[in-house]
């Protein structure tokens, strides 16, 4: 219930992104 919860939070997308973003920039 809480993974669903935060997958529909509108910063789930925002969140998502940088995770992807960040440890390219980093790599």
């Amino acid at each position: 219930m809480k993974i669903a919860y935060v997958f529909n939070s509108p910063h789930a997308s925002a969140y998502k992104l940088g995770q992807m973003i960040l440890p390219q920039l980093e790599a």
